[in-house]
């Protein structure tokens, strides 16, 4: 009876802590991509931050992958208005063309430079 009492609870304690382990992780990766948008905003974002949990709702995207480019986007010295586009976009590109998100919003900030040769190599007719 005892040895099959180790056994359960071995059973049920090793995934359980592992889950609680890896929910704590995700926790942390989201705190760390928020706090990057705040310093790359100089405040928080509501709205960027409720866009990030919309986009990852209906899409295969991570809210802390999306909170990850609009902090890009701040730090490049986009406004909040102009980030919540391109973040829509880049989802959108970077799905359409398979690429990362990361890549996508790279493209789109080079556009906003007026240089198209990212997405132009991509996209010819750009």
């Amino acid at each position: 009876m005892e040895s099959a009492g180790r056994a359960m609870s071995i059973g049920f304690t090793a995934p359980f802590l592992l889950a609680a382990r890896q929910s704590l992780k995700a926790y942390d990766e989201e705190a760390k991509a928020v706090r990057k948008l705040e310093v790359a905003l100089g405040g928080t974002s509501k709205a960027l931050l409720a866009q990030a949990a919309a986009i990852q709702k209906t899409t295969i995207y991570a809210d802390d992958a999306v909170i990850g480019v609009q902090a890009y986007a701040a730090a490049l010295g986009h406004s909040e208005s102009e980030i919540s586009k391109m973040t829509t976009a880049a989802v959108g590109l970077a799905a359409g063309l398979g690429i990362g998100l990361e890549e996508a919003m790279a493209m789109l900030h080079k556009s906003t430079l007026g240089a198209s040769k990212g997405l132009g190599n991509l996209i010819p007719g750009v």
